[in-house]
């Protein structure tokens, strides 16, 4: 599938570059005409990857099976179901709406993530009054908490940190059965495929993953050269004692202060 879209991307080029310079006779013509085609050919082929959404009417009486919430988990595990080979019906279920994937629109911009918060695609959970702890000055001492209620999930309304969790938050918190540290790791290492670290791998081989589907990066590893302020608030957090945790938070015991990994890939 890869190969076929890098082949089309080739094609496309070629194509408009023709295109533009049969039938402009100047240099903005002919930008003007490459932009437009391009964007024809762009959202041509989006257009494959776009889910078809049913109304309640359109329901069928029975089904293989019946995901409920179109979140990351659902939806993946949605796809996985209707993927198999044996070619099951898959019913996905969501309480929000669509999720809106049109130009610039907040809910497919990074630095705008935000804005869609406490909003339509919001659940506008939030925490329970706080007395003496984090936020108790705040907002009669609650945090919001964004869970998203659109196809997508709170994944259109998250920053794409990638946190599993401290050790004992699963071992003791949890208190469940197959449901300890140890238990989910191997899932955790399947799941990612970390591209930070170099150098490091035999010495976070057991606890990192590095050929699952999802890329892992470090903000390390994308901010800028001349980026300075992640040092300094490093060294002021050593400078009280608050360990820094060179490898990242998420190999079991994340307290201190780190780069935060990210759902990225190397081109941030």
């Amino acid at each position: 599938m890869l190969y076929r879209h890098v082949l089309l991307t080739i094609i496309a080029f070629i194509a408009c570059a023709v295109y533009a310079g049969v039938e402009c006779s100047d240099d903005r013509c002919q930008e003007d005409q490459l932009k437009s085609s391009l964007l024809s050919w762009y959202e041509e082929w989006r257009r494959g990857f776009q889910v078809d959404y049913i109304t309640i009417n359109d329901v069928r009486e029975s089904y293989d099976f019946i995901v409920i919430g179109a979140g990351v988990g659902g939806s993946v595990v949605a796809h996985r179901l209707a993927m198999h080979e044996s070619h099951p019906s898959v019913l996905l279920l969501e309480a929000g709406g669509k999720h809106n994937t049109s130009g610039l629109h907040a809910q497919v911009t990074p630095t705008l993530v935000q804005t869609n918060q406490l909003t339509d695609i919001d659940w506008q959970y939030k925490s329970e009054p706080s007395d003496g702890h984090c936020c108790d000055w705040y907002n009669d001492g609650q945090l919001a908490m964004p869970r998203g209620k659109v196809t997508g999930g709170s994944g259109v309304l998250n920053y794409m940190m990638w946190v599993r969790g401290h050790r004992a938050d699963w071992d003791e918190l949890m208190n469940v059965d197959a449901w300890k540290w140890e238990d989910v790791l191997p899932f955790f290492k399947r799941t990612e495929s970390l591209h930070a670290y170099d150098g490091f791998r035999s010495r976070l081989q057991d606890v990192r993953g590095y050929d699952g589907p999802i890329i892992v990066n470090s903000a390390n590893e994308l901010k800028s050269d001349e980026s300075i302020f992640e040092e300094s608030a490093i060294a002021a957090c050593e400078a009280e004692g608050i360990p820094y945790l060179a490898f990242g938070q998420n190999n079991g015991d994340n307290v201190g202060i780190a780069y935060t990994e990210m759902n990225v890939d190397d081109n941030g």
